[in-house]
């Protein structure tokens, strides 16, 4: 990851206008047992990936043990929802570890951040004494909760749909009223990373089956569950693509040159342009499988006789080599050599003709 985050940071312009940071709000989360609350990160100016733990998953549990910041810009800001289900009363931490830089060169890797998570019991719906003693009390004080007609806050019906599902490793168009996904994805991916955002954070989220994805397809099941046993089961199919062997071009394309391109033939001939000697060709290689890799070598001070060589690396690492061979063959040169051939052999043979004329 480091690897990726320098190459990153080398890519992008370094700016010394603005300080990166991961931060996440609020600091201290108040859960009920059986509900769910959000808390956000935050970056800036950053990219890189958090890895999330919960100190004691008997007390609070969260939706998600990793998040990445994505390819981001210089001086922008990302954010992701982080989902936790209160499981027993008591309080616990969650604990964020970075493994990030900033846009101005400073690594953040092995920094932490916390969040305090108080976990406390269910609110219970008071009787109409506690009620109308509670009435008097707010009308007194000149303070009034937020009620339609009398009726409390608590007895309202939650929701059970799912605002936004993102994924952090794969594509999802997501639409709350769609309950069923079809999603595809590489070879590489054992476990989706979700973000979930609940319509009611009063309402609770159970995912099932999204461990250690298998080859082929895998159903995972998003239950979210509201009062009197009301739920709904959002289903995402997932297709883990086996390894691909596939190690040939789709196509080969030289700018300013015409080649008869079959992705079984292996070598080419170019007759390149004198301007273009002791230069690069300029090379459009596109595998037939988009999880291959393409590179390509000895692109550069062609000339006469040298060989450009195309590989392509299949996802299980099997490989093909596409060849170009350069010529450089001047067709001006060309004729006036065979003309140049051409008055050899007539002046050779008027000698040869001279000479048995004379015997």
């Amino acid at each position: 990851m480091k690897k990726i985050i320098l190459f990153i940071i080398l890519l992008f312009p370094i700016s010394v206008l603005a300080k990166g940071n991961i931060q996440v709000s609020p600091s201290t989360l108040n859960v009920e047992v059986g509900s769910t609350k959000n808390f956000t990160i935050k970056a800036y100016h950053v990219i890189g990936d958090v890895t999330l733990v919960s100190n004691n998953e008997s007390i609070a549990t969260i939706n998600t043990k990793e998040w990445s910041t994505g390819i981001v810009e210089e001086e922008k800001t990302t954010t992701g929802t982080i989902s936790v289900t209160g499981k027993s009363i008591g309080t616990t931490t969650i604990t964020l570890t970075l493994d990030a830089a900033t846009f101005d060169s400073e690594d953040l890797s092995g920094q932490t951040r916390t969040i305090t998570i108080n976990v406390v019991p269910k609110s219970t719906t008071p009787n109409n004494n506690q009620n109308n003693n509670k009435s008097n009390n707010e009308k007194k004080s000149g303070w009034y909760n937020n009620t339609d007609n009398g009726v409390s806050n608590d007895s309202k019906e939650i929701s059970t749909k799912i605002e936004n599902i993102t994924l952090g490793n794969g594509k999802l168009e997501f639409n709350k009223d769609v309950y069923e996904y079809n999603i595809d994805v590489g070879y590489d991916i054992t476990k989706l990373d979700l973000d979930i955002k609940l319509e009611d954070d009063k309402a609770s989220v159970k995912v099932n089956g999204n461990e250690e994805l298998k080859v082929g397809l895998n159903v995972i099941t998003i239950v979210v569950s509201g009062k009197d046993n009301k739920n709904s089961t959002y289903t995402l199919n997932v297709t883990r693509l086996d390894e691909s062997s596939n190690s040939s071009l789709k196509s080969l394309k030289i700018k300013g040159y015409k080649i008869k391109f079959n992705k079984d033939k292996y070598e080419y001939y170019v007759n390149i342009k004198n301007e273009d000697v002791g230069n690069s060709l300029d090379i459009e290689a596109i595998p037939e499988d988009d999880r291959a890799r393409v590179v390509v070598g000895g692109n550069k001070d062609i000339s006469n006789g040298k060989y450009i060589n195309i590989i392509v690396e299949a996802e299980d690492a099997s490989t093909s080599m596409y060849t170009i061979k350069i010529i450089n063959y001047n067709i001006g040169e060309f004729i006036y050599g065979i003309i140049g051939a051409l008055i050899s052999i007539i002046i050779i043979s008027l000698i040869v003709i001279i000479k048995k004329k004379r015997k």
